[in-house]
């Protein structure tokens, strides 16, 4: 059942998931362009230097982008669901709707780290190749809170298409910018390294908001 659930799933995305992998993609490249720019300019002391005392990171560009994507895909994926009112009969098949519900919000959180995951990995490995492993750590943990941010973006967007009333969208739309402020309050690097732990346990507990929302649909709460 998982796998037709799945598949299910991806048939819905996977014209906005390439679209969102080809802009993640050139995003990240304009990211190491960044970088070779100044390594034809000046050399690799300089870029080590402008880390260390100007703060740069090189890969600020990103901080939006992984929220947009994980926004796109939870569209995607949930927007049909709620126009051509298949929400219902969804959760009538043949198993738990609490099951139902986890499994498509684990199918696209899976699908988005995989963009995530990718992103760093190619960040990461340049990076690597030119700085000292502190530096590269400071790249990767700066970039984490837009990491969970994108993910964070995905579930709220996923509990504000699924909540059925009109007064709880706006509430819930209102809670969104809220707490996706939180991911932004600091833009310094690292400045998020103590909170970190806290802040990935905020993104995950936010997936129950959808589940909320799938609640409220079967009690009738819609206009």
């Amino acid at each position: 059942m998982n796998q037709a659930i799945f598949f299910k799933e991806w048939l819905k995305i996977r014209t906005t998931y390439f679209c969102s992998a080809i802009v993640l993609a050139a995003m990240t490249l304009y990211c190491l362009l960044r970088i070779e720019r100044i390594l034809a300019i000046k050399d690799v002391p300089h870029l080590w230097q402008l880390m260390l005392e100007r703060d740069m990171v090189f890969v600020d560009v990103l901080q939006y982008v992984f929220p947009a994507v994980g926004l796109a895909v939870a569209v995607a994926q949930f927007l049909p669901e709620v126009l051509q009112k298949r929400l219902k009969l969804t959760l009538h098949l043949p198993v738990s709707q609490k099951r139902m519900t986890f499994s498509c919000l684990g199918f696209g959180a899976g699908a988005l780290a995989v963009l995530f995951g990718a992103c760093a990995l190619v960040i990461g490995g340049y990076a690597r190749s030119l700085l000292a492993p502190e530096l590269v750590e400071r790249i990767e943990l700066t970039m984490l809170p837009w990491v969970l941010a994108g993910w964070a973006a995905y579930f709220l967007a996923g509990w504000i298409l699924t909540e059925p009333s009109v007064r709880g969208k706006i509430v819930a739309g209102g809670l969104a910018v809220a707490v996706l402020r939180m991911y932004y309050v600091s833009l310094v690097p690292e400045s998020y390294n103590g909170f970190l732990p806290v802040l990935a346990a905020i993104t995950v507990s936010l997936a129950s908001f959808t589940w909320l929302s799938v609640l409220r649909f079967k009690a009738g709460a819609e206009d």
